[in-house]
């Protein structure tokens, strides 16, 4: 599996030169170039484009794989390993100069018995819009271009715990919903305080579980980010 960072400055797009990148993967063993047919899973608000109109960088952690401007995963030669994906910059004014895109989570994969139940729960607790389908997997995307990338499997499911900031609009309305079902929650992840949420950060948060028993949380405060 290799990082794929696709960089255009086709000004349909809009937002100019430098400004619009689609990060997806590339499944294969060409390393770099436009030849091959990379599947994309373009983030939120931005829009498919053809391969023609762009230039494709492919890189390896925490090697930058061959073909690579830079020759590094920093853009500099014998940076050794690094934290960061080179990309190349191959229109406009920083043309053919290297920038350091920062290390961020892109997606995680969720076991589950039914794939349709589980991303249909978690789209309609949280208000997303419908999974989309990647290969396998059924695909719920963040706001924030994360996805949880739900996999049916017959073997043991071990739950798992996962956690969405979200506004307190967003929490008004994803509580109400589930009380309407008349789900269980909590205060805790330890479930011992059930019928309650609670204020950490000065916010609010609580915790509910999904059809295959994976401990989901919504809070309104990231941790550490209130008094």
């Amino acid at each position: 599996m290799f990082v794929l960072t696709v960089t255009t400055a086709d000004d349909r797009i809009g937002g100019g030169p430098d400004r619009c990148s689609i990060r997806g993967c590339y499944e294969g063993t060409q390393l770099a170039g436009v030849a091959g047919s990379p599947r994309l899973r373009t983030g939120k608000g931005l829009h498919s484009i053809g391969l023609a109109a762009v230039r494709v960088v492919v890189c390896e952690i925490p090697e930058v794989a061959e073909g690579t401007p830079g020759g590094s995963a920093s853009g500099k030669p014998g940076a050794g390993n690094s934290r960061y994906l080179a990309v190349g910059s191959f229109a406009g004014q920083n043309a053919g100069h290297n920038h350091r895109v920062s290390v961020q989570l892109n997606h995680t994969i969720v076991s589950c018995r039914d794939q349709q139940r589980s991303a249909a729960f978690l789209t309609g607790i949280l208000g997303l819009p419908a999974a989309t389908r990647f290969a396998r997997f059924l695909v719920v995307e963040a706001d924030n271009g994360v996805s949880l990338d739900f996999a049916e499997t017959a073997g043991t499911i071990t739950p798992q715990h996962y956690a969405f900031l979200v506004g307190d609009q967003e929490f008004d309305a994803a509580f109400g919903r589930i009380r309407d079902r008349d789900l269980p929650y909590w205060a805790d992840p330890g479930q011992s305080r059930p019928g309650v949420i609670n204020h950490r950060d000065g916010g609010r948060g609580l915790y509910f579980e999904d059809p295959d028993g994976h401990l989901m949380e919504i809070i309104t405060r990231p941790y550490g980010g209130g008094s």
